[in-house]
């Protein structure tokens, strides 16, 4: 999350190709719940781009396991 190493702009990119790679899919997941408040704090709660961010990483999932963790973060 240091700005200085990935800008803003480009956390979603980032965390979209490391989700859409089988090894990289609990990885991503794991950082987004780990840094949500962080996350929400520079997108904001709601926006186009948070939004954007969750389905990038949760685009994968195909279980019901997946889908209630999913449901738990609301």
């Amino acid at each position: 999350m240091d700005r200085d190493q990935i800008r803003p702009q480009d956390v979603r990119t980032v965390l979209a190709v490391v989700a859409a790679n089988p090894a990289g899919r609990l990885l991503a997941w794991r950082h987004l719940r780990a840094h949500w408040a962080g996350l929400e704090s520079m997108f904001g709660e709601g926006s186009f781009t948070m939004g954007s961010l969750i389905t990038a990483v949760v685009a994968h999932f195909s279980s019901e396991f997946d889908y209630e963790e999913v449901m738990c973060m609301k």
